[in-house]
């Protein structure tokens, strides 16, 4: 999976973590606190990704959905929910959901929401849209390897991003990222992995007995 990343030598974001720290003992900053905690993910070795421009920036794919996604690591599934974009409030987007049917939008503290904006293949539109422009697509979310694996109670507090490109029919995800996030819309990398031939098979078959 190619996404931009944020990095800086070791050494140089301990220096920049010191004076942000120092600069807080004299006077408390959001600015400063978000910089240091940015900077304490740096000088950890990490690596940063901005998720929401990684996810508009890898684009649609034929079917405009997105190419990548995001959820909580302790969901299974993902949802694209394409819904007619109306004055009313609907939107389209991704949302997690632990069982099929049972949909928790990515819009909580913990969660993000991504709606892509128009193109001119997928225009906005008002409520005389075709039943086309009203499809749901679903993905089975990668699972984590043991040696990355944190505790249940610690799941909730990460997110995996992953290429989603194919899984959305019947393959199985490819390519995941385990993340931690900083500030926003930016988010450390904990892990990255490439799931075995044998563990896509598992996934997959799983997949299929729960559609």
């Amino acid at each position: 999976m190619n996404v931009d990343t944020i990095s800086a030598p070791v050494n140089e974001a301990k220096a920049k973590l010191a004076e942000y720290r120092a600069a807080l003992k004299k006077q408390w900053s959001k600015t400063d606190e978000i910089l240091a905690h940015t900077y304490r993910q740096l000088a950890k070795g990490r690596l940063l990704i901005d998720v929401r421009t990684a996810i508009l920036s890898a684009g649609r794919d034929e079917n405009h959905r997105p190419r990548l996604a995001i959820t909580r690591a302790d969901q299974t599934h993902v949802f694209w929910r394409r819904s007619v974009y109306t004055k009313s409030g609907y939107q389209r987007g991704l949302q997690a959901a632990q069982t099929q049917g049972h949909f928790n939008e990515m819009s909580t503290s913990r969660d993000l929401f991504f709606r892509l904006p128009p193109s001119a293949e997928w225009p906005e539109c008002d409520s005389k849209c075709p039943a086309s422009h009203n499809r749901d697509a679903k993905a089975m979310v990668p699972l984590i390897p043991p040696n990355f694996r944190p505790n249940n109670a610690h799941l909730s507090r990460l997110h995996i991003l992953w290429d989603v490109e194919g899984a959305w029919e019947a393959e199985p995800p490819k390519d995941p990222f385990l993340l931690k996030r900083v500030h926003g819309d930016l988010f450390a990398v904990l892990a990255v992995w490439d799931l075995t031939g044998l563990e896509r098979a598992v996934l997959k078959g799983i997949r299929a007995a729960s559609n």
